[in-house]
């Protein structure tokens, strides 16, 4: 047999063996990039949950925040009214039924932004529990801090620059977390 007669059929399964390696390495490098791909999707999904999230979370930090320093204004003014009716002794009937009624009305209030309060409280708690699942350590213990700040602040035992300081903390840290390219989280 000479070269010319068997040179064709090598170079033939040489080339048909080419194709299959060249077939199957494309479509490793195919699927390689869709795994790629759709991880890539699902971690910009994770971050806009997160991002959502945490603009809820702290949102109803601040309706919480600015409820309680509403019910602060009004227990203040109740405490006022108290010290004002030990103060007056002996009262004259108007002057009585007027402080009644300013107790009643500020009564009225402090309530209602007691419900306020407890709704936010609420609303937080369950967001919350939606952040324990998503988030890491660090953010998790922010979000414990905060929440304790603002309970402390809306019982009166608290200052509410504490709570602009945890809250200004918290949300440093969840911007870091829902970066674009956030390693390990």
């Amino acid at each position: 047999m000479s070269v010319a007669e068997w040179m064709g059929p090598v170079v033939t399964g040489a080339v048909g063996i080419a194709g299959i390696g060249g077939t199957v390495l494309s479509a490793v490098l195919t699927r390689r990039t869709q795994v790629e791909v759709t991880d890539a999707a699902s971690r910009h999904a994770l971050l806009v949950e997160k991002r959502q999230l945490y603009a809820r979370f702290l949102r109803i930090m601040e309706d919480a925040h600015e409820s309680a320093g509403e019910m602060r204004e009004v227990a203040d003014g109740l405490d006022q009214l108290a010290a004002k009716l030990v103060a007056a002794g002996e009262l004259t009937d108007a002057v009585r039924q007027d402080l009644k009624q300013s107790l009643a009305g500020l009564s009225a209030k402090n309530e209602s932004m007691k419900q306020a309060l407890q709704a936010s409280f609420a609303e937080m708690k369950r967001v919350r529990a939606e952040i324990s699942l998503l988030a890491d350590a660090e953010i998790n213990l922010q979000v414990a801090r905060a929440v304790t700040v603002m309970m402390a602040y809306a019982a009166r035992r608290g200052e509410g620059s504490a709570v602009t300081e945890a809250l200004v903390g918290l949300a440093s840290v969840m911007r870091r977390d829902v970066l674009p390219g956030a390693s390990g989280r």
